[in-house]
């Protein structure tokens, strides 16, 4: 009892603790990010979450949307004018962008747009933050896709668009010490994204059930799974400097 008592007290003194410090979550509106910024309520923390969308459906007095595209070069200060004397201890990179097809399918402009956010888009929200991260000597999670690890014809823009941006996170590593630097591969996840891909309901189970053989669990990934792995990183913060898979070791080629 005495054990259990003591390990409730310590948590709900980290709550009291963590309530002081705030997280900047990018793609926050919905999907994978508002889980995200969900959970770090949950564990106690101020989120400021930010998106291209006006509005998000979801509300909590620890919650502050922005609506921001993270290729604003003014990101910083429009976010401190929220944020005004609080620092910012961490920053999770859940914005991303999926143009898939081809090398004869995709178009210029659709292969770029897979570069212009899920790199430059990241790199830029990264850079406006770092030096106050750096201080506060945080945490950076970059959610990106395990693609980024396997040649894949059809994704032939976003599967090298997300290895740039896991090189991209193991970089700024060497470069800032003092900062955990986390890159997080995730395989087919069922979020908002994974179910806008098909017309119907369907389609989308007799995809699924081709898509499940792909892992030794039989089971594609859902929102605990991420919102664990986040829990744990920004609880603990270890050191873990290659990329982190969060796939039940799936087999994709």
């Amino acid at each position: 009892m005495c054990m259990v008592i003591l390990h409730g007290t310590t948590w709900i003194m980290k709550k009291i603790e963590n309530k002081k410090k705030v997280i900047l979550v990018s793609g926050a509106s919905k999907g994978i990010g508002l889980e995200v910024c969900k959970q770090l309520i949950e564990d106690g923390f101020r989120v400021i979450g930010i998106a291209r969308s006006k509005t998000t459906s979801f509300q909590h007095e620890s919650f502050t949307y922005l609506s921001l595209d993270i290729q604003d070069r003014d990101l910083f200060h429009k976010v401190k004018q929220i944020t005004k004397n609080l620092s910012i201890c961490g920053l999770i990179c859940c914005a991303g962008i999926c143009r898939s097809g081809c090398i004869e399918k995709i178009k210029a402009f659709d292969f770029w747009k897979n570069y212009e956010i899920n790199v430059i888009g990241n790199y830029n929200l990264i850079q406006c933050f770092i030096s106050e991260i750096e201080v506060n000597e945080g945490f950076v999670v970059s959610i990106t896709s395990d693609v980024g690890s396997f040649c894949i014809p059809e994704r032939v823009g976003y599967a090298s668009s997300r290895k740039a941006q896991n090189i991209m996170v193991q970089c700024m590593q060497q470069n800032y010490p003092s900062i955990h630097f986390y890159s997080v591969a995730l395989g087919i996840t069922k979020s908002d994204l994974y179910y806008s891909k098909y017309e119907s309901v369907k389609e989308q189970k007799e995809a699924e059930k081709k898509q499940i053989k792909l892992y030794p669990l039989r089971r594609l990934g859902e929102y605990l799974d991420v919102k664990s792995l986040i829990h744990y990183l920004v609880g603990t913060q270890p050191n873990i400097a290659s990329v982190i898979f969060l796939n039940g070791g799936a087999k994709l080629i």
